[in-house]
């Protein structure tokens, strides 16, 4: 069997979160989403969108408030020093906020941005990557 990622994430507005990533580029799978959860396409990586009660029943733990916590950094690769431009302006005028500022290493460059529940997302772009 062929491992494949996925991760599940607290939100707290379930059609502002498939709003902001759709505003962003992204594209959610409507067979594995309902009134709960909507699942989000990143490459072979899915990412569930879970509402706060919904989210409950996947974990017994205390969730974190992104706001002040950070429960994890979650990354995009793109192809282009332009994707990473692109998708991250977009995620502000989306409702996002740039967390930090750009890193260039020349090989590599990045951007990062909270969406907004305040998960951390960085969009990479890496020089050669696709060369092998």
């Amino acid at each position: 069997m062929e491992h494949r990622f996925f991760t599940i994430l607290r939100v707290a507005d379930l059609n502002r979160a498939k709003d902001f990533f759709t505003a962003i580029g992204l594209d959610f799978d409507p067979a594995f989403t309902n009134d709960n959860f909507a699942t989000m396409l990143i490459g072979d990586a899915q990412v569930l969108l879970h509402i706060p009660s919904s989210f409950e029943v996947v974990t017994k733990k205390h969730a974190v408030d992104t706001a002040t916590d950070t429960e994890a950094v979650f990354g995009i690769f793109v192809d282009t020093r332009d994707e990473v431009e692109r998708m991250v302006d977009r995620a502000v005028e989306a409702g996002g906020r740039e967390y930090s500022a750009p890193w260039d290493a020349d090989f590599f460059y990045q951007r990062v941005f909270e969406d907004p529940d305040g998960h951390q997302w960085e969009v990479c772009w890496v020089k050669n990557a696709s060369a092998g």
